[in-house]
């Protein structure tokens, strides 16, 4: 599902368990939010079929930006990753920008 909502130059991994990384190399920061968001509400919106049910799930999404957030590929992680946190503790189902981050502080 997530390589159709994303263009073709885009990157979709498995990165753990249940986390995912979507790498938009071409993406300038305030398009990878709105990618992002419409991502969050896409997920929001499928019904998914596990046997004779239907379930619906959310997800918390974290984003970082290079060069801005980070100048190397661990720390763009990083900031990603407590930019998800972030969403997760704030209520779910959210987009948390890694900027907005660093701004609160």
């Amino acid at each position: 599902m997530l390589n159709s909502l994303v263009y073709d130059t885009d990157f979709v991994a498995r990165y753990g368990g249940e986390e995912f990384a979507i790498v938009l190399p071409r993406a300038e920061p305030a398009g990878a939010l709105r990618k992002a968001e419409a991502i969050r509400a896409a997920i929001e919106a499928e019904i998914f079929s596990v046997g004779f049910e239907e379930l619906r799930v959310t997800v918390s999404i974290g984003i970082s930006h290079f060069p801005r957030d980070a100048s190397t590929p661990e720390e763009m992680v990083a900031r990603a990753d407590s930019a998800m946190y972030s969403a997760k503790a704030s209520g779910r189902n959210r987009v948390v920008d890694s900027d907005a981050l660093r701004r609160m502080n």
